[in-house]
Parts: C-alpha cells; structure tokens; sequence
C-alpha cells in the first residue's frame, strides 16, 4: 500500500474514533436529581408573618419544631426548632386539647442562628384543624449521617442546645389538658415579665447542671438582683462561648436580650455583649 494512502487511513480511523468517544455521542444516562434534604439557612433577623405549618417533634425527648411545608416538589420543608416562651406553651396546650387531629398554625416569630441551624422565636399564633387531611406523623430520630455536614458542632465538653431545649420541657413535666392559663397570667406580672428587653445589663455567665448557660445578674446599688436567666441559642450565645473560653467566667460582661417565660422558668434571647472597659487608674 502506498505511503499516502496508510496515512489517510491512519488519519480516517483517529477522527472516527474522537467522533465516536465524544461527549455528544455519549450514552450514559444523567445523574438522577436528588431534593436536598436540607433548606439552606436563613439569616438571623429575619420574620416569619402569618407563616402556615404544624408543629412536630421527632421524639418524646426532642423539641418541638414548626415544620413549613414546601411549595415544590424539588425542595425539602423548612424546619425550625422553637424556642421557650409563653406562645410555646400554648401552642402545646392546644395542640394537647386536640390530640389526633391535624392542627395548623399560622404563625409569626424571630429567627435566629446558631452553630448553622435556625430557631424560632414565635411570637403569635392563631391555629385551626383540618379534619380533611390526617394529622401528621411525628418523624424519627434522624441519623447521623444525615445531618448537614457544614454544620458547625457545639464547643467540645457542651450539650447539644436540642438536648437543652427538651430538658427543659422535660424537667417541668409534661403538658396536662388542666393547665391553668391564668397562673400563666400571674408570672408575667413579676419581677422581669416576657417581652422585657434588658439593655447592657452586667453581670457572669456559668453553667447550670445541665449544662447550659446561665446569666447571673450583678446586684443594685441595695444589694438586690434580678433572678438568673438560661440564655437561649443565638449568633451572640455563640460569640460569648468563645468569649468565655478566653477570658473565663469570671469575667463581667454588659448583656442585652428578651426576656421570654415558659412554664414559670426565665429565659434571655441575647442579642447583643461587650466585656466592661477596666479602669487601670484614677482620671485626674
């Protein structure tokens, strides 16, 4: 064969096989699209209004969450864990008078941050039943490998704050349909009621036996203090274990927050802190 007619036939085979072998002849199926099992996170700061939803929990020592549904197939719901407060207790109360039906919320709160998962603070709740659609099943315990692994852990030696948060309803015991709404009533009309927003007020930090943090108030100029108050997970509850890792509990601190109640037991939302400016001598 001659020389030029080996090369064309060299030449012919290579473009077919590059013809062949590229990505436009390909047949290999798409990777199947998966729903993300998680919502990505919201800012902190940001309000739910008149949101509707159920609230669930994944077990009998879990907290609550208020679970949104998603308005798509190809998004997961929203999930967020509720804090402590006196809408809380009555959103249990209801949900306690209507057990096995499908009662919805149309909820309004705060949402808050911390170590990469949201909280809310409800702050209103209206609620009716849907008897066309049964009520909705309480999930598992998540393993896990399911959990987002950007999630940033607690501190090494803490509790989870979900640990927390359901020792706290379980500590009290639970929710009976007897509750009495007005004794409820008669806690708010004491010394720091809910909705109190504290500013700068100083005093320590240091840890209950449960593990969570505690904010013990500095007393007056007569010798009196507030009650100590469980801080609730926040972007600065965050900021001030990393704070109190360096300097120590038995530093002072200026804090700022709300005041929520649940079940007769205080709780600070913290919002805001700074460490006292320590005078090292006397201005002339």
């Amino acid at each position: 064969m001659p020389f030029y007619k080996l090369k064309m036939t060299l030449l012919t085979t290579t473009l077919v096989w590059l013809v062949v072998h590229s990505p436009c002849f390909s047949h290999q199926s798409e990777p199947e699209s998966t729903v993300p099992t998680r919502r990505a996170l919201l800012r902190e700061g940001s309000e739910l209004l008149r949101v509707v939803g159920t609230m669930q929990r994944k077990g009998p020592r879990s907290p609550w969450e208020f679970v949104v549904p998603s308005e798509s197939a190809d998004q997961p719901e929203f999930r967020f864990t509720l804090l402590p407060s006196r809408t809380l207790q009555e959103m249990q109360t209801v949900t306690d008078e209507h057990p096995g039906k499908n009662v919805k919320f149309v909820m309004s709160g705060d949402l808050y941050v911390y170590h990469n998962k949201n909280y809310l603070h409800p702050t209103h709740a209206a609620y009716r039943i849907d008897d066309s659609v049964p009520a909705p099943q309480n999930t598992t315990e998540t393993k896990e490998e399911d959990e987002d692994p950007s999630r940033e852990a607690p501190p090494a030696g803490q509790e989870s704050i979900d640990d927390l948060l359901a020792q706290f309803e379980n500590r009290t015991g639970p929710l009976t349909r007897s509750l009495n709404r007005n004794q409820i009533e008669a806690t708010t009309e004491s010394a720091l009621p809910e909705g109190t927003l504290m500013h700068m007020r100083r005093g320590r930090l240091t840890r209950d036996d449960d593990g969570a943090w505690v904010f013990l108030f500095d007393a007056d100029s007569e010798g009196l203090g507030d009650p100590p108050v469980t801080l609730l997970p926040t972007s600065t509850l965050q900021s001030l274990e990393k704070s109190v890792a360096q300097t120590g509990t038995a530093t002072p601190m200026l804090l700022s927050g709300e005041i929520v109640l649940y079940r007769d037991q205080r709780f600070l939302i913290p919002t805001l802190f700074r460490t006292p400016t320590q005078r090292t001598r006397l201005n002339p």
